[in-house]
C-alpha cells in the first residue's frame, strides 16, 4: 500500500496493558506513532515520560466498545482529567464514543487545551440517518471550527447507516485538513466460535483496497483532499 509513517492504537481486549505497542514501538522507530489506554487515577510522569519517548502521542478513552454511554458529568470529570496530564507532552485525547454523545461535550472541547480526535466518524447508530441523530450538527459544527480531527474508519461497524455515503462527504467537506483516513485493522469483531469451552472471537475479513476506493469517492476524487486525507492531515495528527 506504500504506507511508510503509522499508528497503532490500543484495542479495547487489552484494557490498560500497553506491553504489545510499546514494545512495537522499540521496533519499527521513529515513522510510528501510537495511541494508548491509561488508567489516570495510576499512571506515573516517569510511565509518560517514557511512553512518550517511545512514540506515543495519545490517549483513547473506549465507551463505544464496553457498551458506555456516561453522563454530561462524568464525561466532564473524565476529560479534564485525562486532559490534565497530558496536556504538557502535547498529546491528543481519541475518544470512542456515539454519536449522540457529541452533544454532551462540543461545548466543553475548546476548553481542554488538548486536540481531540473522534473515532469512527463518532460512530452514527445505524438504525436512522445520521443527518437526525443528536450530536450531528454539533460534530459538524465543531470540524468546521478546526476543534476535533474525525477518523474516516470503521464504516463495517455501521455499514447499514441509511446516509452512509453523504454522510462521509459531509465529514470531510466540513473539515478538509481535520479528518484523518485509518483503516482499523485488524477488524476486530469477527464471528465467535468455542473451543474446549471457551469462546474466541476472529478477524473480520475487510476489502481495504474497496474501502480506500470509497473514500476517494467521498473526496469526490479531488486529488488535493485525497492528499490531506491520507497524507497531510494524518501527519499533523500524529507527526505534529
Amino acid at each position: 500500500m506504500g504506507i511508510e509513517n503509522f499508528c497503532p492504537v490500543s484495542v479495547s481486549v487489552y484494557g490498560n496493558d500497553n506491553r504489545s505497542i510499546v514494545d512495537a514501538m522499540q521496533h519499527f522507530g521513529p515513522q510510528c506513532r501510537a495511541v494508548v489506554t491509561l488508567d489516570p487515577e495510576n499512571v506515573t510522569e516517569e510511565q509518560l515520560d517514557e511512553m512518550h519517548g517511545f512514540g506515543v502521542r495519545g490517549v483513547r478513552l473506549n465507551f463505544k466498545s464496553k457498551g458506555e454511554t456516561p453522563s454530561r458529568q462524568v464525561l466532564q470529570a473524565i476529560l479534564l482529567r485525562v486532559a490534565g496530564f497530558i496536556r504538557s507532552r502535547g498529546w491528543f485525547i481519541q475518544l470512542y464514543l456515539g454519536l449522540s454523545q457529541v452533544q454532551l461535550i462540543a461545548d466543553l472541547i475548546p476548553t481542554l487545551g488538548v486536540r481531540v480526535v473522534l473515532d469512527h466518524m463518532a460512530s452514527p447508530d445505524p438504525g436512522s440517518s445520521a443527518a437526525s441523530q443528536d450530536g450531528y450538527a454539533e460534530l459538524l459544527q465543531l470540524l468546521q471550527d478546526g476543534l476535533v480531527f474525525v477518523k474516516i474508519s470503521g464504516t463495517y461497524r455501521f455499514a447499514e447507516l441509511p446516509d452512509l455515503d453523504e454522510f462521509a462527504r459531509e465529514l470531510i467537506r466540513a473539515g478538509p485538513r481535520n479528518t484523518v483516513w485509518a483503516s482499523d485493522w485488524p477488524h476486530t469483531g469477527g464471528p465467535v466460535s468455542v473451543v474446549d469451552g471457551k469462546s474466541y472471537s476472529s478477524y473480520r475479513q475487510i476489502d481495504t483496497g474497496a474501502f480506500i476506493g470509497k473514500c476517494f469517492g467521498w473526496c469526490d476524487h479531488n486529488e488535493r483532499q485525497i492528499h490531506n486525507l491520507f497524507v497531510n492531515n494524518p501527519r499533523a495528527l500524529w507527526l505534529g
